[in-house]
């Protein structure tokens, strides 16, 4: 994993059963309007409303202890390497939640 400018080297992310990664991923509601806070604490709750956001995490080991969890229930856990500058490029904006302020990263 190369480390890019900002500090924040590739996200991961375990998939839902409904993606797929060959098609791209993609936030259930782009026009959901929900706040991350919203997201990050109800967001895998079943009757929660979707949001316009894509949990991703920074750290493989916290991806791959999730995804154990998440193996007691789903037959197939698929995790998938998401490339920062990628995302930087089409102008896809990330909010880093490591840092307290909830900022926006740089492009």
């Amino acid at each position: 994993m190369r480390s890019l400018p900002g500090g924040l080297g590739n996200l991961f992310r375990v998939l839902r059963l409904a993606e797929t990664p060959a098609l791209g991923l993609f936030a259930r509601n782009l026009y959901a309007f929900k706040s991350i806070q919203s997201h990050v604490g109800c967001g895998g709750r079943p009757n929660y409303s979707v949001s316009e956001y894509i949990s991703t995490s920074a750290s493989l080991t916290k991806v791959l202890d999730f995804a154990s969890l998440k193996a007691k229930n789903d037959a197939e856990v698929v995790i998938v390497e998401i490339d920062v500058g990628c995302l930087r490029r089409h102008g896809i904006p990330i909010v880093d939640l490591r840092d307290a302020t909830k900022q926006q990263l740089p492009e």
